[in-house]
């Protein structure tokens, strides 16, 4: 009876490994399902790569460098000098103070606006002798009509302007149209005579000498033209 016992607990514990196994068995094969076993004929599948295509070169384009442009530095405004109300009288004071430039410039400016004042032209081109500018004097004077340049004032200064330019014989024609134009200015026969002899042409100036003498022979001018032209007479 007890043999039996033991036959049939020894039964049941070798069913019961048995079942354990399989279950170990099936639990394992459960488990490999998943996976690839080796020996599989199917070909493994490569894992894509994400690949960064290649930089594209940059061309770099040539650059034309920019034109340098030089800025001129901006002149430096001088304020123009305020002028005078009366230009006449500011001219007559600079010229007493010995401004001449000064006062020619304010005659010239006033004589812009009065072009027919042959006045101002006058006092203008005797401001250019005193100034040392003969040849504005001149130009001031040449184009008038001859019976303008025969008054006195207008001969004087353009007389005056050729002497200074060293063409005392341009200096005896001015005095020579003055007399030609008045017969009683005598005093234009003794300074054309003075001015032929700057010139060194002797015969003309005794010939204007003459013409001075006969207008007015006691004249202190042609006393003192006498001793030139008739040395005997004024020795005795």
């Amino acid at each position: 009876m007890e043999r039996v016992e033991v036959l049939d607990m020894s039964r049941r514990n070798r069913c019961t490994r048995i079942v354990t196994t399989l279950l170990l068995i099936a639990g394992l094969t459960a488990l490999g399902c998943g996976r690839q076993q080796p020996g599989d004929g199917r070909a493994q599948q490569p894992r894509p790569v994400a690949v960064t295509p290649a930089p594209v070169p940059v061309q770099v384009q040539a650059v034309e460098p920019e034109p340098v442009t030089v800025v001129e530095p901006e002149p430096v405004l001088v304020a123009e000098p305020i002028e005078p109300v009366n230009l006449l009288a500011a001219a007559t004071e600079a010229s007493k103070r010995g401004d001449c430039a000064t006062a020619l410039r304010y005659v010239h400016k006033y004589r812009t606006e009065q072009t027919d004042n042959i006045m101002l032209r006058i006092r203008e081109a005797g401001l250019a002798n005193d100034c040392g500018q003969p040849q504005r004097a001149i130009d001031l004077l040449i184009h008038l009509d001859p019976n303008t340049r025969a008054m006195e004032p207008v001969t004087a200064a353009l007389a005056d302007a050729y002497l200074m330019t060293n063409r005392p014989g341009k200096a005896a024609m001015t005095w020579e149209l003055r007399y030609i134009v008045d017969k009683t200015a005598w005093e234009a026969a003794i300074h054309a005579s003075t001015s032929w002899l700057e010139a060194d042409v002797y015969s003309t100036a005794l010939w204007w000498y003459e013409q001075a003498r006969k207008a007015a022979p006691n004249s202190p001018e042609v006393v003192m033209l006498s001793a030139v032209f008739e040395p005997e007479d004024s020795d005795g």
